[in-house]
């Protein structure tokens, strides 16, 4: 696996120095240090609600490192599938991007949040709300995007991170990296080993239980390298994983769900150039996921999804504003045994955007065409100063989501004639941030959003199978609270953090139905923190709540809602040694203090209250 990425990284050879425009920022200059961040984001979160999460110092899988943004995730049990919902959407209607590819799954239209781990990874960007125009099919209730930065003159660092805990859970993960005057190199590697060992009751047998068939083994290795020579650069992002997994049980049953090994591999090789105002970027990707299903010792179903990216961007600065327009280039292929042959399907577009300002009002237009399905989606945003640290912001957009391989080619019995989901959105949003003599400061966040969807796909069982279905209407409403407050008391730092969203997902079957809450969506969800900071150490309480989730579609069964709370504390020292200051963090904590009984999906346990211990070394 180690000598594939090598291979790869073989053809940054010949390249050498660079200056490139970075998009994000506002005027075209000369920097030192090379980022090469020409990516879409700039031109798809004005008007937006967007979360960023610093994931340098995260290790394990991308569920616990996203615990803290008020993100639900359906969970089938501890060793299972993990899918996002966001904003009432179903997981399908959530696009994950990987350093700018769209990485859900073809077949099943989903990302399982499980299979991710993000050490390694420097970013993690939550934008909120339908971003079709410019991420395509997928992009409805939310977009979800993880980054690698390239850091050209960085010293050497290196980074180790060991975690145990009392479910007799491990994970460690080191990291290697340094940057050159013309070239940057740094590798990644991290293993999670859970035997998730704990007891639960089950309500089925009346009797307590020891947890069966809930392993899960996830390595995963990346390489993100870079190199420029005047203005030119290449850089090559080289990842793979392997998930090996029990699927649990179910409550009054001994029997196990079988196991499943996912074998990952995702491949970014990215060109650009700059010359005065223009910068290209040309990328080129590849991704496949294998899965293996084994029941009862005899191997089940095995599925195989490729899929092959090229992507086209030209961003362009005037005076007057800056545009990007460009061509994705998509190819699927899927195969089942519950395929009656592979299915190749080939999605291009176009897409263009153009960003300025009138007055206080930065505004965004943004608009997609989808050749496969002769679709056309777009948004406007704004972002407009209405007083001293007080910003409103409006978005109103178009958004689509085309059928999955699976809905479209898995054999049923009767098969049903699919057509894209399409819809539009809209969010209100108030921002004001503040600064009181240097000691308080605040950022508050209010954001009203609405969303109406023709044609929502769902899976419902025909008789003995299970097919895919369109509905007739789904229509989503809410709000989403974000606060954050820090204090200074000179040896003190005390920062509140609150997210908190309330969602009405409903939808309906036929013209003339009524209205019923999406299953297993929650209609609230909130996470509080409270950190107590000092010079080498901290303190932090983390408050979850996750609301009722109907589990049937006549809305007649719920599962009530669960909190959950977890006390972490980190020690932090500094010493000197060969490659400038080294530190070393030993963080400790609880998770589910209260041993809260608890599940995210219906007869699948999660855990009880359990200590941790986590240490990191940096040099």
């Amino acid at each position: 696996m180690l000598l594939h990425v090598v291979h790869i990284a073989a053809c940054l050879a010949s390249l050498g120095d660079t200056t490139l425009w970075v998009p994000e920022g506002d005027p075209i200059r000369t920097v030192d240090t090379v980022h090469i961040r020409a990516d879409r984001s700039e031109f798809a979160n004005v008007g937006r609600k967007e979360v960023r999460l610093n994931s340098s110092e995260g290790l394990g899988l991308l569920t616990q490192n996203m615990q803290e943004s008020a993100q639900f995730f359906k969970e089938y049990g501890v060793s299972g599938s993990a899918t996002i919902s966001k904003r009432g959407a179903d997981a399908t209607q959530t696009q994950v991007l990987w350093n700018g590819l769209p990485i859900n799954h073809p077949m099943l239209g989903m990302m399982d949040f499980n299979g991710i781990a993000t050490f390694g990874m420097d970013e993690l960007v939550l934008i909120e709300g339908g971003n079709s125009a410019m991420y395509g099919s997928g992009s409805v209730g939310g977009t979800v995007m993880l980054n690698n930065k390239v850091s050209f003159n960085s010293p050497l660092k290196i980074k180790s991170v060991a975690e145990t805990n009392a479910l007799r859970n491990s994970q460690m993960g080191f990291q290697l990296g340094k940057g050159w005057e013309n070239t940057y190199v740094n590798v990644a590697s991290s293993w999670i080993n859970q035997n998730n060992d704990f007891g639960f009751f089950d309500p089925i047998k009346q009797q307590n239980r020891n947890s069966y068939n809930s392993h899960l083994e996830h390595q995963n290795i990346r390489l993100v390298a870079a190199h420029t020579l005047a203005n030119h650069a290449i850089k090559l992002i080289s990842e793979m994983g392997k998930v090996n997994r029990g699927l649990g049980f179910l409550y009054g049953s001994e029997q196990a769900l079988g196991q499943q090994v996912d074998r990952q591999s995702r491949n970014l090789l990215q060109y650009d150039f700059h010359k005065r105002n223009l910068h290209l970027t040309q990328k080129m990707g590849y991704t496949s996921d294998r899965l293996v299903y084994i029941a009862q010792g005899q191997t089940g179903d095995t599925s195989s999804a490729e899929m092959l990216f090229l992507q086209t961007e030209m961003y362009h600065q005037t005076q007057w504003g800056k545009a990007v327009y460009g061509l994705d280039y998509q190819v699927q292929k899927g195969n089942s045994q519950f395929y009656t042959m592979p299915e190749i399907r080939v999605l291009p577009a176009l897409f263009s955007a153009w960003k300025s300002e009138i007055g206080k009002t930065n505004y965004l237009i943004n608009a997609r065409y989808e050749f496969n399905e002769q679709v056309l989606t777009g948004g406007l945003g704004t972002q407009t100063l209405i007083a001293r640290g007080l910003n409103l912001k409006t978005d109103i957009h178009r958004s689509f989501r085309r059928p999955t391989l699976n809905d479209l080619y898995w054999e049923v019995t009767q098969r049903n004639q699919l057509v894209p989901e399409i819809g539009w959105g809209s969010e209100l949003g108030l921002v004001w941030n503040s600064i009181f003599r240097h000691q308080l400061n605040w950022i508050l966040e209010l954001t009203p959003f609405y969303r109406e969807l023709n044609n929502p796909i769902i899976w419902l069982p025909q008789g003995a199978y299970w097919a895919a279905q369109n509905m007739n209407f789904g229509q989503y409403a809410g709000v989403q609270i974000s606060a954050y407050i820090n204090q200074d008391f000179g040896v003190c730092k005390v920062a509140l953090n609150e997210n908190f969203e309330w969602v009405r997902s409903a939808v309906k079957s036929q013209a003339n139905s009524d209205f019923k809450q999406q299953i297993f969506v929650p209609d609230v969800v909130s996470t509080s923190t409270l950190d107590l900071k000092f010079k080498s150490a901290s303190l932090k309480l983390l408050w979850q709540k996750v609301g009722n989730r109907y589990t049937a579609t006549d809305n007649s069964q719920y599962m009530p809602l669960y909190q959950l709370f977890s006390l972490e504390g980190m020690f932090k020292t500094s010493f000197w040694g060969k490659f400038k200051q080294n530190s070393s963090e030993c963080r400790v904590g609880v998770r589910n203090i209260f041993d809260v009984t608890y599940q995210n999906m219906p007869g699948r346990p999660m855990p009880p209250r359990n200590a941790y211990v986590q240490i990191n070394v940096n040099f």
